[in-house]
């Protein structure tokens, strides 16, 4: 009941102040060849994963996360960027500096139509972004024959991973992956 209120409200104050949901813009790193991230997120099997956790930047790892599922915990699809903060390393670091350099796709082994659906759509995305034939054709083969999960190969300084991996409790998952390096991060003022 909650959430029918809550989503009445937010369709009325939409047609009242003719606003629409805040668009997330998410810039690729440099060296990361497959671009526009914000239009993955508007493909149909993708706009429809509602459950979304943004992890702070980590010092440690200098690297910040944003995980996108159809569930909390028990998901079935996940969609994870991860970003660089290449201008400068602390805590609390602002989310709008910073860059993907890496983004995945998982889908539940067995996938179901909704995870199909989705590995599609991913795959429609890197096609369209310039990903190479050679390197969507090594993806549907991967997704075709379940391998474990490993390097498929590279667009340019990008490696490109697909396959089977092992989630403990969660089970298996298909899972593509592009990873680009990593932008190091700024030194700090005064280090």
């Amino acid at each position: 009941m909650k959430l029918l209120a809550r989503a009445t409200g937010c369709i009325a104050m939409a047609l009242m102040t003719g606003c629409a949901a805040e668009r997330v813009e998410m810039a690729a790193c440099p060296r990361m060849p497959v671009k526009n991230f914000a239009t993955l997120l508007d493909k149909a099997p993708i706009a429809r994963l509602e459950n979304r956790k943004d992890f702070r930047y980590e010092t440690l790892s200098e690297t910040s996360q944003l995980l996108i599922a159809d569930s909390n915990y028990d998901y079935g699809i996940l969609l994870t960027y991860v970003f660089s903060h290449p201008i400068l390393a602390r805590e609390g670091h602002p989310v709008d500096e910073r860059c993907v350099h890496d983004v995945s796709l998982m889908a539940r082994v067995p996938v179901d139509a909704k995870g199909d659906e989705a590995l599609a759509a991913f795959v429609d995305f890197l096609r369209d972004g310039g990903m190479p034939t050679p390197l969507i054709l090594a993806i549907r083969s991967a997704r075709e024959t379940l391998p474990t999960y490993g390097t498929v190969g590279r667009m340019g300084d990008a490696q490109v991973f697909a396959g089977v991996i092992e989630q403990g409790a969660r089970g298996r998952f298909f899972r593509i992956e592009v990873e680009a390096p990593k932008v190091k991060t700024a030194g700090r003022p005064g280090a």
